[in-house]
């Protein structure tokens, strides 16, 4: 009897340290892609449905996640939008597929931002050595891209801000020849500083959609990306660049 009540403790024991380690296994490593248009219904936790807009900003920022809510046959009938916690694990991440036009980031966050060497439209050459240790906005745009030039009056916003901190730079960049942005610029205000014919850098980062926004800290790593023309970019742009001027 000493032995099989013995046995039966292993026995259970071993299940529920298998089920454990399963549980743990499913958080950490679960991968959340979800296809949203206007139509999905997402609700944020006091049941308030939210606009789609707005659901795309919260995921563009990586600090919210998504919920699936089903109906008794298991099909998913709407989605429940919340905060990250440390429970949904280091490699859980929800995004919005191809809803917004266009392609997954080209840029992985905390990788080293590759040298480059630019020409602004006035003809200076900008090269990445002499930028080291400055904080970088760089917006990457065309000159006939509609959600681009609709987020230049936030942009232009945010420079204005950071005028006169001289850690932070601002770089517009773009494949266009210097020409066509120089015309665009005559009817245009964009207070970044522009750079044209910059197909190499913009290949190298493998950038398929515009806009893209990028930020690089002091220690030349990415800190956030951001892709399509996405509401109130200026303000989340804002905070990322407030947060590495803290560290």
């Amino acid at each position: 009897m000493k032995y099989f009540v013995c046995f039966l403790f292993s026995f259970f024991f071993s299940i529920i340290f298998s089920f454990g380690q399963t549980m743990h296994s499913t958080v950490t490593k679960s991968k959340f892609s979800v296809q949203l248009d206007e139509n999905t219904i997402v609700r944020n936790e006091d049941g308030k449905r939210l606009p789609y807009q707005e659901i795309a900003k919260m995921l563009a920022s990586r600090a919210y996640t998504l919920d699936a809510v089903r109906d008794k046959s298991g099909k998913i009938i709407e989605y429940k939008i919340r905060a990250n916690t440390s429970e949904d694990g280091s490699k859980r991440e929800t995004s919005v597929s191809k809803t917004l036009h266009q392609e997954a980031a080209p840029t992985n966050r905390g990788e080293t931002f590759p040298e480059f060497v630019l020409t602004d439209i006035k003809g200076k050459v900008i090269n990445s050595t002499d930028l080291k240790g400055k904080i970088l906005v760089l917006n990457f745009w065309f000159s006939t891209c509609r959600p681009c030039i609709n987020e230049m009056k936030g942009l232009n916003a945010l420079t204005e801000k950071y005028k006169d901190n001289k850690d932070v730079v601002f770089l517009a960049v773009g494949w266009e020849k210097k020409s066509v942005v120089a015309q665009f610029l005559q009817t245009h205000f964009f207070n970044y500083t522009v750079c044209a014919e910059a197909a190499t850098l913009i290949s190298t980062l493998k950038i398929k959609s515009y806009p893209t926004n990028i930020i690089v800290g002091k220690d030349g790593k990415i800190m956030a990306d951001y892709i399509g023309g996405l509401p109130g970019i200026e303000q989340t742009l804002e905070a990322d660049i407030e947060k590495l001027l803290r560290k």
